[in-house]
């Protein structure tokens, strides 16, 4: 198959304006996902949690309970999804925390009062 001096010419051309504009990929991010929250909400913790060896972390105290730092975090009381380096190494030179003595869960009401703060007795008068 012969190609004419035109054809010839229109495929040079192509491959010149080909080679000169070059390959441009489009590239399109997805987004990031939210990342995990630093802390998990704890269901239960002891009444005396505040009694276990504690540090201060971020500004705020925490106490360590089960192999784990809870520290109160918008009136709840929370732990670290994944321990930071600097309470490791704390919780290695405190060792374990003493056992819980099987007090029932501290209870914090709809207010987010701890365990009888803000309530009344039995004789109308508020606890302090």
């Amino acid at each position: 198959m012969k190609l004419s001096a035109r054809t010839l010419g229109v495929v040079r051309m192509l491959v010149v304006i080909g080679s000169v504009s070059g390959c441009v990929a489009g590239v399109r991010a997805e987004p990031m996902p939210p990342p995990e929250p630093v802390y998990v909400t704890a269901e239960t913790v002891p009444v005396d949690i505040e009694t276990y060896p504690a540090t201060n972390h971020d500004g705020h105290a925490v106490f360590l309970w089960n192999e784990r730092w809870y520290y109160r975090h918008e009136g709840r009381w929370v732990y670290y999804r994944h321990e930071p380096e600097e309470l490791h190494r704390h919780r290695q030179s405190v060792g374990h925390a003493p056992p819980s003595q099987q007090h029932p869960p501290r209870e914090e009401d709809r207010d987010g009062n701890k365990h009888g703060e803000g309530r009344e007795d039995r004789h109308g008068e508020g606890r302090r």
